[in-house]
């Protein structure tokens, strides 16, 4: 959950949103989430409205069938910190520019209630919403957006680090 979007914030609010240490230092917290500054000053007014970074996720490849694949595919490409979406589990985070070159697409395994969209947040500094698009061939649901060759700002970043936040909208 967000910090609010306006009023004082205590380092006490930021440590319990983020973790850390007591006492607490703001410094410990650069580019900790989304819209804190990763370098030069900060300040607790940066917290205004942010969250932490939920998942952690390095960029693979995979080859399967003569098609490749970039971004996290269990047990084939890349890593992620936790599947874990608020409740939902994330199957897969990436594109395939043999289907597409130009579309983003997350799969999120099934659960009731279906979420109409997932929003994705990167510490590239892009953000995403990704509209329900159908299911996969093993029922998975489909969260896809082509607008943009690379919304997100990670089509480069294969084999590097990317922190995310996974938004799940019912």
């Amino acid at each position: 959950m967000a910090l609010q979007s306006s009023g004082a914030i205590s380092l006490a609010q930021v440590r319990n949103e983020f973790g850390g240490s007591n006492p607490t230092s703001l410094g410990e917290y650069r580019g900790a989430g989304i819209g804190i500054p990763s370098s030069g000053p900060i300040s607790l007014s940066d917290f205004h409205g942010s969250t932490p970074w939920t998942h952690t996720i390095t960029w693979g490849t995979a080859n399967i069938g003569g098609n490749t694949y970039y971004g996290y595919l269990p047990g084939y490409a890349g890593s992620i910190s936790t599947r874990n979406a608020e409740g939902y589990t994330v199957d897969w985070i990436g594109y395939a520019p043999a289907f597409n070159p130009n579309l983003t697409r997350v799969f999120i395994l099934n659960k009731a209630p279906r979420p109409s969209s997932v929003k994705i947040t990167t510490n590239y500094g892009k953000s995403v919403n990704l509209p329900y698009s159908g299911t996969s061939d093993d029922g998975s649901g489909v969260y896809r957006v082509s607008s943009d060759s690379d919304p997100l700002g990670i089509y480069a970043k294969r084999g590097q680090t990317i922190k995310a936040v996974i938004d799940i909208i019912l």
